[in-house]
């Protein structure tokens, strides 16, 4: 009976107010909705840059090493560091160091029957750098695998090399996590790339003294 009564009363005083208590209500009611949506759409827009941004630098960095060779130049550990440390600065403000993981990969066909065929796609290299350890490779780690799948189940001609970038980033949200969540949107971006060698005439990185290449796909 108490409850019935305290409804009772909320609608008489509803129907009590004015003109402008009641648009004062539907503003109320309507500021959370009006809320969500231009958050949502500024958190939507925001990851929506950082996806552009992550797949530039996936197909910039891919672009970078498969100018392996070319010229006579043949890719050496030194530039490889300095492929990644740029791949921090350009991310800016993306903070690609603890957030992020990139993982270059060079991959061969390789004809095992000596048929004409290409076989079986093996790595020539890979390296790894960036704190996001829980990205996985896309086409594996080097050094436990074995025939490599590439994207889209391309195939290489025997001795046809490619190089494959894969650049993944823990998108931070701006407004925490809320809106991401109830629009069920994974903050993990993985983007890749992928550029056929611009020359056969080196396929192997050369050693640097004093740069340790980054083969570890665990750290």
């Amino acid at each position: 009976m108490k409850v019935r009564r305290s409804i009772g009363n909320a609608f008489r005083r509803i129907a009590n107010l004015g003109e402008e208590g009641i648009a004062f209500m539907e503003f109320a009611f309507l500021l959370p909705i009006f809320l969500m949506v231009v958050l949502g759409g500024l958190e939507l827009a925001n990851l929506t840059l950082t996806n552009l941004k992550v797949q530039r630098l996936a197909n910039l960095s891919a672009d970078l090493i498969s100018q392996n060779g070319v010229g006579g130049n043949q890719l050496s550990e030194m530039q490889i560091y300095d492929i990644l440390d740029a791949m921090n600065v350009s991310a800016k403000p993306l903070d690609m160091r603890a957030r992020g993981r990139v993982i270059l990969s060079s991959v061969i066909g390789t004809d095992a029957n000596n048929d004409g065929t290409s076989e079986r796609q093996d790595f020539v290299w890979q390296r790894f750098d960036g704190g996001l350890l829980s990205a996985r490779p896309m086409l594996g780690c080097w050094s436990d695998h074995g025939n490599v799948v590439l994207p889209s189940q391309r195939r290489l001609s025997p001795n046809e090399v490619i190089y494959h970038a894969q650049v993944s980033y823990a998108y931070e949200p701006l407004i925490g996590g809320t809106v991401l969540e109830w629009l069920n949107v994974p903050t993990l971006i993985t983007k890749s790339g992928a550029y056929r060698g611009r020359t056969s005439s080196f396929r192997s990185v050369l050693v640097t003294p004093g740069y340790e290449a980054k083969t570890d796909c665990r750290r």
